[in-house]
Protein backbone atom coordinates (compact mmCIF):
# COMPACT_ATOMS: atom_id res chain seq x y z
CA UNK A 1 0.00 0.00 0.00
CA UNK A 2 1.34 3.38 -0.96
CA UNK A 3 1.43 5.93 1.87
CA UNK A 4 1.92 9.08 -0.12
CA UNK A 5 -0.77 11.06 -1.88
CA UNK A 6 0.98 11.39 -5.22
CA UNK A 7 -1.41 11.60 -8.11
CA UNK A 8 -1.27 7.99 -9.22
CA UNK A 9 -3.64 8.35 -12.13
CA UNK A 10 -1.26 10.55 -14.11
CA UNK A 11 1.84 8.63 -15.28
CA UNK A 12 3.21 11.71 -17.04
CA UNK A 13 3.19 13.63 -13.75
CA UNK A 14 4.93 10.80 -11.91
CA UNK A 15 7.56 10.61 -14.67
CA UNK A 16 8.11 14.36 -14.40
CA UNK A 17 8.65 14.09 -10.62
CA UNK A 18 11.04 11.17 -11.10
CA UNK A 19 12.98 13.26 -13.61
CA UNK A 20 13.17 16.17 -11.14
CA UNK A 21 14.55 13.76 -8.55
CA UNK A 22 17.19 12.22 -10.82
CA UNK A 23 19.50 15.22 -11.26
CA UNK A 24 19.81 16.09 -7.53
CA UNK A 25 20.46 12.42 -6.74
CA UNK A 26 23.17 12.36 -9.40
CA UNK A 27 24.70 15.53 -7.93
CA UNK A 28 24.48 14.18 -4.37
CA UNK A 29 26.36 11.06 -5.48
CA UNK A 30 29.19 13.30 -6.68
CA UNK A 31 28.99 15.85 -3.83
CA UNK A 32 27.75 13.90 -0.80
CA UNK A 33 28.49 16.75 1.62
CA UNK A 34 26.07 19.15 -0.08
CA UNK A 35 23.20 19.65 2.33
CA UNK A 36 21.56 22.14 -0.03
CA UNK A 37 20.86 19.36 -2.53
CA UNK A 38 19.32 17.25 0.21
CA UNK A 39 17.18 20.22 1.26
CA UNK A 40 16.04 20.57 -2.35
CA UNK A 41 14.93 16.92 -2.38
CA UNK A 42 13.11 17.31 0.94
CA UNK A 43 11.16 20.30 -0.37
CA UNK A 44 10.52 18.61 -3.73
CA UNK A 45 9.05 15.56 -2.00
CA UNK A 46 6.99 17.64 0.42
CA UNK A 47 5.63 19.76 -2.39
CA UNK A 48 4.48 16.60 -4.15
CA UNK A 49 3.10 14.97 -0.99
CA UNK A 50 5.74 12.24 -0.86
CA UNK A 51 6.13 12.41 2.90
CA UNK A 52 7.91 9.12 3.46
CA UNK A 53 10.60 10.03 0.92
CA UNK A 54 11.10 13.43 2.56
CA UNK A 55 11.48 11.72 5.95
CA UNK A 56 14.13 9.43 4.52
CA UNK A 57 16.06 12.45 3.23
CA UNK A 58 15.75 14.19 6.60
CA UNK A 59 17.11 11.11 8.35
CA UNK A 60 19.98 10.86 5.88
CA UNK A 61 21.03 14.46 6.57
CA UNK A 62 20.66 14.00 10.32
CA UNK A 63 22.81 10.85 10.27
CA UNK A 64 25.68 12.81 8.73
CA UNK A 65 24.97 16.11 10.54
CA UNK A 66 23.12 15.43 13.83
CA UNK A 67 22.93 19.13 14.68
CA UNK A 68 21.43 20.24 11.36
CA UNK A 69 18.63 22.63 12.29
CA UNK A 70 16.99 22.74 8.84
CA UNK A 71 16.61 18.97 8.48
CA UNK A 72 15.41 18.68 12.08
CA UNK A 73 12.83 21.42 11.45
CA UNK A 74 11.49 19.68 8.33
CA UNK A 75 11.39 16.33 10.12
CA UNK A 76 9.41 17.81 13.01
CA UNK A 77 7.09 19.63 10.62
CA UNK A 78 6.36 16.38 8.80
CA UNK A 79 5.62 14.68 12.11
CA UNK A 80 3.35 17.49 13.26
CA UNK A 81 1.62 18.44 10.04
CA UNK A 82 1.40 15.14 8.23
CA UNK A 83 1.42 12.76 11.19
CA UNK A 84 -0.99 10.25 9.73
CA UNK A 85 1.34 9.74 6.74
CA UNK A 86 4.63 9.76 8.64
CA UNK A 87 3.49 7.53 11.53
CA UNK A 88 3.64 4.32 9.49
CA UNK A 89 6.85 5.19 7.67
CA UNK A 90 8.71 5.89 10.92
CA UNK A 91 8.21 2.34 12.13
CA UNK A 92 8.69 0.61 8.81
CA UNK A 93 12.14 -0.34 7.52
CA UNK A 94 13.66 1.72 4.74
Amino acid sequence: MRQDNVLQFNPAYEAWIAEKETKPRWLIARHPVSRELAYYLIVLFLGNEQYSKSLVECRRVLEDYPGDVVARMWKELIHLRWYRFSRDSIHSPR
